[in-house]
């Protein structure tokens, strides 16, 4: 993925697909500047990609493929095409919320809706490609790094080499420059899979967890708090995953300062993550490639709520130590 940032340089091209179904996708007609943009749900083989940054928190346009136009709302709640893209204007500007909604900036009571053969769809999920690779065929696994110093690593749908970790972000001096290693942890970043980093890695720092977790992980079961690491996280320790008061399908997961309360408090057996008390457990969804599958770092599998369903999506396990390195699995 290109990770676009929000002065609108660079940019991140993937496809919405509806939360219900995801070989569905969010498709428009051809944009042109200042008309009305209709937009419908068709296979995701036959609709265009967007251009958006889809992290938790962050805000920005919703641009129509090549052509360079934004998705930009009305007083009346109709959508239009604006061509020259003034990345100021919050008319033109879409959060992605908790919810997996695409939320208007300019104003927060509306949501993209999209009405499909009589079903309105609110849900979005992102992908990268418009053909879908199953979580489940065969991979290439990657390499997989030692823990060198015991922290605990959330692996992730069955491999090795993924970790669960949080979606980072650069922290700017006023003169633009990186600060330590230019990453740091804060509240609101997303959680999401990503390949095992080595150490001294800056992505270890989003990766390494904090636990009471018994040294036989195999053999112990866990209720509690998702704690990063306090003094591997440049810039700040506790805070911990926090999965909302109420969440819902799709529902996204969130760093958040650690409370101790239910949101925050998590149940392993270590094949699944479930919130204590409820039938949710911590899911991967979307992408149409398994993350480092390109060797890169860019995270390819948000992480949501969803019902307990014991599929290989919501397998997450602990784990440290070495193990072998580039070998294939089928899954």
């Amino acid at each position: 993925m290109k990770v676009r940032d929000q002065t609108g340089s660079g940019g991140t091209q993937i496809y919405l697909a509806t939360g219900a179904n995801q070989n569905k996708c969010l498709t428009s007609t051809t944009p042109a500047d200042g008309s009305s943009a209709s937009l419908s749900i068709v296979n995701c083989t036959s609709a265009h990609w967007w251009d958006y940054l889809p992290q938790t928190t962050a805000s920005g346009p919703l641009i129509g493929d090549s052509k360079g136009c934004a998705l930009t709302t009305s007083g009346n709640g109709s959508l239009k095409w604006d061509c020259s893209i003034n990345f100021n204007n919050p008319n033109i500007q879409w959060n992605w919320i908790r919810q997996s909604f695409l939320q208007s900036v300019a104003d927060e009571s509306k949501c993209l809706t999209v009405d499909s053969s009589g079903n309105v769809v609110l849900t979005w999920v992102y992908r990268t490609s418009a053909t879908f690779e199953p979580i489940t065929s065969q991979v290439t696994i990657n390499n997989i790094y030692q823990d060198d110093i015991h922290q605990t690593l959330i692996r992730a749908m069955g491999r090795p080499d993924l970790c669960v970790g949080a979606v980072h972000r650069a922290l700017q001096q006023a003169n633009g420059s990186n600060i330590a290693d230019g990453y740091y942890i804060s509240t609101g970043l997303g959680l999401s899979v990503n390949p095992s980093a080595d150490s001294p890695s800056s992505w270890l720092f989003f990766q390494y967890f904090e636990m009471p977790y018994p040294m036989d992980y195999s053999k112990g079961n866990y209720t509690g708090p998702l704690a990063f690491n306090t003094h591997l996280a440049l810039g700040g320790g506790g805070y911990c995953v926090d999965a909302g008061d109420a969440p819902s399908e799709y529902s996204q997961l969130y760093t958040y300062s650690c409370q101790g309360s239910k949101s925050q408090t998590f149940v392993s057996d270590n094949k699944t993550l479930s919130m204590e008390g409820t039938n949710m457990c911590v899911t991967a969804t979307s992408s149409g490639v398994p993350p480092g599958q390109l060797g890169e770092k860019q995270p390819d599998y948000a992480l949501v709520m969803r019902t307990c369903d014991g599929s290989l999506e919501q397998n997450f396990f602990f784990y440290t130590g070495p193990i072998v390195i580039n070998h294939h699995v089928d899954q």
